[in-house]
């Protein structure tokens, strides 16, 4: 499956925007786009992409998502790939494309009012430590290759407009 989103969406409040072009060579006739489809709006004049943010408290169902767990997952289930300046993606691209399918699967099973967040676990201690000393004792560290890709990850799900959280 290839990752295939745009980063050039915006995201408003409203169930409505008003569109009269994306710039000055751009400009059209005001239009007012309906966003309560919950899906990308795009103007018909000039191919804005609109999309109204999620407010979570209008959802009637929540989906958490184990996004260290995702992390993994990706990481072990790709072969190394590398941005040109020689910087290691394929457990980004992974999750990006398993957070994009899951995200397709809710759309088309439960349409919309769901909300998803993506939680990423805190440092190697924490009070299941105290609790528990035994607590992920026989965890290796990650892999050098995956560290520098823990900072754009825990980005990702701002770019699909979901919450996340990392416990601290």
């Amino acid at each position: 499956m290839a990752l295939n989103f745009e980063l050039n969406i915006t995201y408003t409040e409203g169930d409505t925007i008003s569109c009269q072009g994306v710039n000055s060579h751009d400009s059209h006739p005001k239009v007012f786009l309906d966003l309560t489809s919950g899906g990308v709006v795009v103007c018909p004049y000039c191919g804005a992409k609109y999309k109204k943010k999620m407010n979570m408290s209008n959802s009637d169902e929540l989906v958490l998502v184990d996004g260290s767990g995702y992390i993994f997952r990706a990481y072990y289930a790709l072969p190394p790939m590398h941005r040109s300046d020689g910087l290691p993606v394929n457990a980004a691209f992974g999750f990006c494309n398993m957070l994009l399918k899951l995200i397709e699967d809710i759309q088309i099973e439960k349409g919309g009012r769901v909300s998803i967040a993506v939680i990423f676990d805190a440092a190697r201690e924490t009070f299941r430590n105290l609790i528990y000393p035994e607590y992920k004792a026989n965890r290796s560290d990650p892999p050098e290759d995956l560290i520098p890709q823990f900072d754009i990850i825990k980005k990702i799900p701002d770019f699909f407009n979901l919450k996340s959280i990392q416990s601290q």
